[in-house]
């Protein structure tokens, strides 16, 4: 179920590769929305969370988008949106964004969907963290994703990476300060509605926290059943910061565990 805790974000999964996972997520929304033709669904039915800090709302329920390929984008987001989904997750990194712009851009046209409708969310990748590349990085992803702004951007990964010798290795000098102030200023140029971290712990979040003008308004990390991460749910609550749960459903081996043991997906 779902927490004011935590926002739940559900990962895409091909029906091909991951049919018992696929099934659950498909038997969820079931219960959550009801039995409605695809065309019956209200983006008001979405579960919101509020992000107190920016005066925003944020769909609790949002389709990630990693490991998926650019070709398989967009059914994936067709589907996901006439179910639901008004929350997508991507990143830089993933290598899918063109892909997901090109969606959006004729689902908006076509009038199948509001832009205000569909919270976005996407992130700066581990290679670009210098705060001289915010700029690029951000312009880069509102071209792929044909957005005048982002709802959520986040840094992806609190370490940075640089190469020697044709060998890359984590960057001791990464900054998040100086970075953080570089995406407060999209902020100031509207390009960004909100900001956020990946992967970050509490330590990481308290500094940043102490020289920011902007606080994180989400925090996104991996958290399932066996990863309940409560220490930090506590920390984030303490400090008016929401939560996203990645991998929420844990491995991908939960198809080979359930056929293994003759079990069937709930």
């Amino acid at each position: 179920g779902l927490t004011t805790a935590t926002n739940l974000t559900l990962k895409v999964l091909n029906k091909r590769r991951y049919p018992a996972i696929s099934q659950t997520r498909n038997n969820f929304f079931k219960k959550l929305f009801g039995k409605k033709k695809s065309s019956e669904y209200d983006s008001n039915l979405t579960p919101c969370s509020r992000i107190e800090t920016r005066g925003m709302s944020m769909p609790m329920i949002g389709i990630g988008t990693w490991q998926v390929e650019p070709d398989c984008i967009e059914s994936v987001i067709t589907c996901a949106l006439t179910v639901g989904y008004r929350h997508i997750d991507t990143s830089h990194s993933y290598g899918n964004q063109a892909a997901i712009g090109a969606t959006l851009d004729s689902l908006f046209k076509g009038g199948k969907f509001c832009r205000n409708e569909i919270f976005i969310s996407s992130k700066l990748p581990y290679y670009g963290m210098k705060p001289e590349e915010i700029c690029n990085y951000v312009t880069d992803a509102l071209n792929c994703l044909c957005l005048q702004y982002i709802d959520l951007f986040m840094i992806q990964f609190p370490v940075g990476i640089k190469e020697i010798g044709g060998n890359y290795i984590a960057d001791p000098d990464t900054n998040h300060i100086l970075i953080w102030k570089a995406l407060e200023e999209e902020v100031k140029k509207d390009r960004i509605k909100s900001l956020g971290l990946s992967n970050f712990n509490m330590r990481q979040i308290s500094t940043l926290m102490e020289c920011a003008n902007i606080p994180p308004a989400n925090l996104q990390v991996e958290m399932h059943l066996y990863l309940q991460q409560k220490e930090l749910i506590t920390f984030c609550s303490q400090h008016c910061i929401g939560m996203t749960a990645y991998a929420p459903l844990g491995s991908p081996g939960l198809d080979q565990y359930l056929m293994k043991n003759s079990l069937q997906p709930a």
